[in-house]
Order: structure tokens, then C-alpha cells, then sequence
């Protein structure tokens, strides 16, 4: 394979299934296209959803750049962790039947489990509060070899939780694994039987599967990560592990719209439990986290928005972002690990809905001109790496984990031009967290460095310091 010359394969290749409002095609096209191109992504599937009906499906770029074969709409990715949404939904599909609690300990359904696991719920599996280790990005067993679900558990039988049940969120696939193993405990069915009878075959999601082995899939994308400025292959992780209850299943852009569709029609989950779903979860202390039942929720500012993300070393980054309140859904699968499908889907739906993306705001006078002063103090003592005490201990040891973001972040700096105020939010109402600092306010700020229009996000804790800053360019 030239990888120089896949990397530059993006070009737009149209499917004549495409359903789309005239006034955003081209807007919509050129805009996936260029993102393509800066973040060498080979291939992306996209769909657009209105009141639960596509109103745009297309495909971009190479399912397979080897065979230069073209992504459209039915080409087949791994989801990954959007998995999750579907495992989430199987669990309230059974508590709806009084079959499992969501307060019930998990012990109850799996039976002995590790003594540190007496605490845990399903309640906490669904939210990433376990404490359980996350054997997969941990990790605790071999991901080239194939292994069976108890035997998970028996990798993580003697090791301690990363932090007392209920106390903090942390990502772990491991509940995800476990909420599997509960749903086959109580049907009869693995979790993947369960979700083909109950929601892949009543919903016609007829090329959405749990991943067996991939090679036997038609139609199906290849993955590949980015590294060193080139293209190559996704990496192999075993089947079992690859067809877990948190990121087993494959499927279509057009498949993911009818299972949008069917979450707004309530098809699957009366209102009442989806509401729930979507509801911030609540740590022992009392703070909430965005993470809630299979879904991230955010609702600081703008639309209300639930969505998942997934990505994992085979090769494969996707998302479904869901503007609940205006029945609008953006799904962009592609098959580059490396990809920001998140930032696409924002950035489709803005041309849908106006006003999203912090380019349609306007440049406002500071309120607060110390506090400008103090952010831009913040990006210059993160930019040489100091231990800079307007920031807070958890953010301060994460940014030092990656000496990337510092290089390009001084680079800025030293290009800076302007840096001007957009908008500061009171979020305390939200339950909003970064690495364990409650935020108090959301501020953003327009930077000009050199030729580039870049919008700064700012996570600020009550006293000021900031918890979190992530930066975009709309």
C-alpha cells in the first residue's frame, strides 16, 4: 500500500441513495470532505436523521483502500463502543419487565463474585462508577487471545477497585462486559442473541450484527490507525474480546437511523425509561457526571444532546450525536482510530441547525478583563509545562501526559494575534466534572495565531482555576 498516496484518497464518492435538502448538500459535502482530508480519515459513512427520517445518507472516501473500494451508506463499521447504547437499552428493556434491578447488586444474577465487587449495582455498571478495573485499556488479560466471559473475571478477581464504588466516574468496559454476562443469566440468550431478537430483527436493522469474525462480513470497511504521517492497518484484537457486550457490534449508517427512529417513537423503551437513561448520575458525594446509561449527556449550552463515541485500535472511530429537542441526529462512522467523528457530527448539524458551533458567536466585551488575563497566563504556563497553580491538580497531570498538546499549543502562542471573549455560562445547576473538580462556569474565547481562527473552551472551577480546556476550530 502507498500510504502517502492512500492518505490522500478522500475524495467524495457519492451514493445514489443520498435523500438531501438541497440548501445544505454542498455545504454539508465540502465541509466532510475537508475535515477528511486534515484528519486522514480513508473513509466515512454519514447519515442525517429529522423527526426519525434520513434526510441525507452518504458515503465518502475508501471502505478498503488496497481494493479501492468506495464507502457508501451500507458499508458495514465496527461501532465500537456505541455498542453501549444497545447493551443500556437491553438492560431497561428487562427492568421494564421486573427482571433486573437497577439497584440490585450484581452478585444477585452473576452469582460469587471478587469480595472488593460486594457494592456494586447494575446501576453503577451502567454509569462507569463501579471502581472495576477496565480490562480492556487497563489492561488485564491479552487482547490477541480469545477468552471466555469468566474468565475475565478471573483477571480481575485479585486485584483492588481503582476507587471506593459510587465515588467517582471512570470509564470501564469491564461493566459493559459484566451487564452482558447479566443479560445472558437472566434470558437464556448471549447478549447478542438477545439484541438480534429484540431489536436488530423488529427494527429491520438487517446488516447490524455482534462482530464474530470480521473477515465474513460483506460490504464491510477496513480499519487502519495514523502514525508517522501514514496510513496502516488496524490492529487485531481477538474475537471474544472483540464481540464483548461494550463495542461488539457492527452495523450501517442507515441501520443506526432506524434505531434513532425507533428511540424517538418508542419503539423499544417507554419515555419514562429513556428519560431516565438520559438523567446525569449521582456520585456518593452528591455531584453528577455527564455519563449516564450507555449515553453521554450534555446540556450546558444550546440543544439538549445525548450521543456515544467509539473507537478502539482495530481501526474504527465512530459517533451518534442526538439533538433530542430538535429531532436531529448526526451519525459519522469512519476507519481511522485516529479520527474525530465527534467534532464532524457537531459541525454536519450546525449547517441543520444555526447558532451551534462557537463561530456564529459574536465578540462581546470581557465582563471579567482579570480573567482574561488569567486564561491566557493558563495557555502560556501550559505551553512550557509549568506546574501552574491556576490550574487544577487533575487537569495540570493529564495535559502533562501528552508533551504533543504543549508543542502545538506554544507554537500558537507564539503566533497569537488576538484573544478575544465570546460567552461565559453559570453550569452549576449541571453537575459538571473534570478529573474530579466540580465546574462552575463554561467560558469561550475566539484566538487568532498567525492564520488561524481557533475557539477556546474553558472548564472553570469555582474559585477560577481551570478544570478542562478543549479547543476547535467553529
Amino acid at each position: 500500500m502507498n500510504a502517502t498516496r492512500a492518505s490522500a484518497l478522500v475524495l467524495l464518492l457519492s451514493a445514489s441513495f443520498a435523500v438531501s435538502l438541497p440548501a445544505h448538500a454542498d455545504a454539508v459535502d465540502d465541509y466532510v470532505q475537508s475535515e477528511m482530508k486534515k484528519q486522514n480519515i480513508p473513509g466515512l459513512s454519514l447519515a442525517v436523521v429529522k423527526n426519525g427520517k434520513v434526510i441525507k445518507a452518504q458515503g465518502y472516501g475508501w471502505a478498503n483502500v488496497d481494493q479501492k473500494t468506495p464507502v457508501t451508506p451500507r458499508t458495514v463499521f465496527q461501532l465500537q463502543s456505541i455498542t453501549k447504547t444497545f447493551t443500556a437499552t437491553a438492560i431497561m428493556m428487562l427492568v421494564e419487565e421486573g427482571k433486573v434491578g437497577l439497584d440490585d447488586k450484581i452478585e444477585k444474577y452473576l452469582g460469587t463474585l471478587p469480595a472488593a465487587w460486594s457494592n456494586v449495582t447494575v446501576r453503577h455498571l451502567l454509569t462507569h462508577t463501579s471502581g472495576i478495573k477496565d480490562f480492556i485499556n487497563e489492561p488485564t488479560v491479552d487482547l490477541k487471545k480469545d477468552i471466555t466471559p469468566e474468565e475475565v473475571v478471573q483477571s480481575l478477581a485479585n486485584l483492588p477497585l481503582n476507587f471506593a464504588t459510587g465515588e467517582k466516574y471512570s470509564y470501564s468496559n469491564t461493566g459493559y462486559h459484566l451487564l452482558g454476562m447479566i443479560i445472558h443469566k437472566i434470558t437464556g440468550k448471549v447478549w447478542g442473541e438477545f439484541l438480534r431478537e429484540r431489536i436488530f430483527e423488529p427494527l429491520k436493522m438487517a446488516d447490524t450484527r455482534v462482530i464474530t469474525k470480521w473477515d465474513d462480513v460483506p460490504n464491510h470497511a477496513a480499519g487502519y490507525g495514523w502514525n508517522k504521517d501514514k496510513l496502516e492497518p488496524g490492529k487485531f484484537i481477538a474475537p471474544t474480546i472483540l464481540a464483548y457486550a461494550g463495542g461488539g457490534v457492527r452495523s450501517t449508517v442507515l441501520d443506526m437511523a432506524k434505531w434513532d427512529a425507533a428511540l424517538y417513537g418508542h419503539k423499544i423503551l417507554k419515555r419514562s425509561s429513556l428519560n431516565q437513561m438520559w438523567t446525569p448520575a449521582t456520585l456518593n458525594n452528591g455531584s453528577r457526571t455527564e455519563y449516564v446509561f450507555g449515553w453521554s449527556v450534555h446540556d450546558y449550552r444550546g440543544p439538549f444532546r445525548v450521543g456515544h463515541s467509539g473507537a478502539h485500535m482495530t481501526g474504527f472511530k465512530t459517533t451518534i450525536t442526538r439533538f433530542v429537542h430538535d429531532k436531529v441526529t448526526v451519525i459519522v462512522l469512519t476507519n481511522q482510530r485516529a479520527a474525530n467523528p465527534e467534532s464532524i457530527a457537531v459541525g454536519v448539524a450546525a449547517r441543520y441547525l444555526p447558532g451551534l458551533l462557537l463561530s456564529s458567536l459574536k465578540e462581546k466585551p470581557e465582563p471579567d478583563p482579570e480573567r482574561t488575563l488569567r486564561l491566557k497566563k493558563c495557555l502560556m504556563d501550559l505551553a512550557e509545562k509549568k506546574d501552574s497553580p491556576l490550574l487544577t491538580p487533575g487537569f495540570r497531570a493529564d495535559f502533562a501526559k501528552s508533551t504533543s498538546r504543549a508543542e502545538t499549543l506554544s507554537a500558537r502562542l507564539k503566533a497569537l494575534k488576538s484573544f478575544t471573549f465570546l460567552a461565559c455560562d453559570d453550569v452549576r445547576k449541571h453537575g459538571i466534572e473534570r478529573f474530579g473538580t466540580r465546574v462552575s462556569r463554561i467560558c469561550n474565547y475566539k484566538m487568532i495565531a498567525g492564520d488561524e481562527t481557533r475557539y477556546y473552551t474553558f472548564y472553570l472551577a469555582e474559585d477560577g482555576q481551570v478544570a478542562f480546556y478543549q479547543s476547535s476550530t467553529e
